[in-house]
């Protein structure tokens, strides 16, 4: 069997991050001018006339949580992604580090290196394939389904007693787009063009963090599995050069967290807040509101954030637990065996582990289970509130 010469690194997810500018090395020039475009024409077509038909447009309470809802997410959004946009040569330097040590691992002998590297490779692949298709189908029912309804109307009956909103309410500020058929058109058009490259960037960026998060854990359990064995090595100078071959490794794993922990940090206090909220309004629509279309729009929101808080908090629980791993693991050794300086390299690996590496919420608090849960149970405690003040 042929030996491989590189690990095949989230490959999709890689092309999606090239698409929007979010990672641009092994191809000819620099793409980050494609992430400023589809970031401002998401920030200039969608958010700002999101924003100014909340200040603006006299609405009744339906699309007033409607419109609130609408803005916390696009604006949600759009800071994300300048976020990854400020942070994205953190994000190639993480990636480029992460993917040399599994090159490293290519053709490693030992079968559960290699799967792990399987592992890594298809749950990659699943998690972009089964995620693109998730969301896009959702997005199409969001506003495609109802640009081709209103259209057939429009051309059956020749006219529409109301056009619906462009993916999301907006006001133009110059132009009323519901003021006529030709106008509604290219509009609604621009919207949904927009709402696909949304939907790309938003991706990317999702797969790309989670893809990392879980390589760079399993980069940690695989460290696990190279200290086992170093109980074997009975060559000074060979149980030497693997210590320090683990410590080499070990730096690649907290420069690539520390990466991580910095595109991540504030992003995830946004993105505790925007959930708390969304999830709060949007359950609030759903029990006291019967318009099917809005309360669908409220759901969708509802379980993408909270999947949102659900998957880091998971992924950084996964991290934080393959990077502590590592102390036992040393602890577990015949270090009592070994010479005064083998000692020392065993020693400094042990002190270095029993640092937790996690993803935290702006420097406050880790992203754990708990927090997770501890999220949800606050959801219920406003709705409770919401509701309680809605009934009086």
């Amino acid at each position: 069997m042929p030996k491989k010469e590189t690990f095949d690194m989230m490959p999709t997810t890689v092309k999606l991050c090239r698409i929007v500018g979010f990672l641009d090395r092994d191809v000819a020039g620099d793409t980050r001018q494609r992430a400023v475009v589809v970031i401002s024409g998401i920030t200039v077509f969608m958010t700002i006339p999101n924003l100014i038909y909340l200040i603006r447009k006299e609405k009744s309470l339906e699309r007033t949580f409607r419109v609130v809802i609408e803005s916390i997410a696009m604006v949600s959004i759009v800071f994300r992604m300048m976020f990854h946009y400020i942070n994205r040569d953190g994000m190639q330097a993480c990636y480029d580090d992460v993917r040399s040590v599994f090159n490293e691992y290519v053709n490693s002998p030992v079968a559960e290196v290699q799967k792990t590297l399987k592992h890594l490779y298809k749950s990659a692949e699943f998690l972009v394939k089964f995620y693109l298709y998730g969301v896009m189908s959702q997005a199409v029912s969001f506003g495609l389904i109802q640009a081709v309804i209103t259209t057939v109307k429009y051309f059956v009956n020749g006219h529409v007693e109301q056009f619906p909103a462009p993916v999301i309410e907006a006001d133009h500020f110059f132009f009323a787009y519901d003021s006529s058929f030709w106008i509604w058109l290219p509009v609604m058009a621009n919207a949904l063009i927009w709402q696909y490259y949304l939907v790309v960037i938003l991706m990317a960026n999702e797969c790309l963090h989670w893809n990392l998060l879980h390589h760079v854990s399993c980069l940690f359990k695989i460290m696990r599995l190279e200290i086992l064995q170093a109980n074997d090595v009975r060559d000074s100078s060979s149980f030497r050069a693997k210590i320090i071959r683990i410590i080499r490794i070990q730096n690649v794993c907290y420069k690539s967290a520390g990466h991580l922990e910095d595109s991540l940090s504030p992003v995830m206090v946004l993105l505790y807040c925007s959930c708390i909220l969304q999830a709060c309004i949007g359950m609030f629509v759903i029990s006291v509101v019967n318009n099917f279309f809005l309360i669908a729009i409220m759901a969708f929101i509802f379980q993408y954030t909270t999947f949102q808080i659900f998957s880091f908090s998971m992924l950084s629980t996964e991290l934080i637990e393959a990077s502590v791993s590592l102390s036992d693991a040393v602890y577990s050794l015949e270090w009592y065996n070994r010479t005064l300086e083998e000692q020392k390299l065993l020693q400094f690996v042990h002190m270095r582990s029993q640092k937790m590496v996690a993803i935290s919420a702006g420097k406050f608090f880790p992203m754990t289970r708990t927090t997770f849960a501890g999220a949800m149970r606050t959801v219920f405690s406003y709705y409770t509130l919401m509701r309680q003040f809605y009934d009086k």
